[in-house]
């Protein structure tokens, strides 16, 4: 298990429980990997029934669908490969994957859809690391995991604005779906600033807070 999951094995056992994975809970296993980044990350936690349609043949190309997850899960794979080891070519490798990613989605993915922004892409991303953290194996992955961002949902911005942007008026909450770079970016470093001096990092203090 990751140091940085410590103390938190209850809650991370009750997510193991809850992946329905026919193969080897173990970061190595595509399969596993894949189901994960697919059932759990893009179709669950992406909330695509916030969709609005702009077609009446508006429709979701599965095909195209299964080839861009494949692409996802080869660029985490060549990340747990890569050189980088600090936050800011961590935050270079993740703007240019929601980037892609985002841009996927709406040209091969999405036909007849108002485009998405990079705010699912994060979702996507940021939750397909969240369950790769929990699968054997993935300490031999710690310090990219040190680096990666906190998944952003409703849950996890209504407790920023109650834990950590107590200033900030109601009327200028963010919506996490609709995310821009330069919103997001700063939601992520005020997470980073906040667990300064704790014992979490930002995908930590998300199993906590979850």
């Amino acid at each position: 298990m990751l140091e940085m999951l410590r103390g938190l094995e209850q809650k991370v056992d009750a997510f193991r429980k809850s992946y329905k994975c026919n193969s080897e809970l173990s970061i190595n296993n595509k399969e596993t990997v894949l189901h994960l980044i697919t059932t759990n990350a893009y179709n669950h936690d992406a909330m695509w029934r916030t969709l609005r349609k702009e077609t009446a043949d508006a429709h979701i190309d599965q095909n195209n669908k299964a080839t861009v997850i494949e692409w996802l899960y080869k660029e985490i794979e060549k990340l747990f490969n890569s050189s980088i080891n600090t936050q800011a070519d961590f935050d270079i490798w993740h703007n240019t994957m929601c980037q892609k990613l985002t841009s996927k989605i709406n040209a091969e993915v999405l036909f007849g859809y108002k485009p998405i922004h990079m705010g699912k892409a994060q979702k996507i991303i940021n939750m397909s690391f969240k369950y790769l953290s929990s699968l054997d194996g993935s300490d031999n992955y710690e310090s990219y995991f040190n680096y990666c961002h906190i998944p952003l949902d409703d849950n996890i911005l209504k407790w920023y604005y109650s834990n950590i942007a107590k200033n900030v008026s109601q009327n200028q909450y963010k919506n996490w779906s609709n995310l821009e770079y330069k919103d997001y970016i700063k939601i992520q470093k005020d997470f980073r600033n906040y667990c300064e001096g704790t014992e979490y990092v930002p995908l930590s203090l998300e199993w906590k807070i979850f």
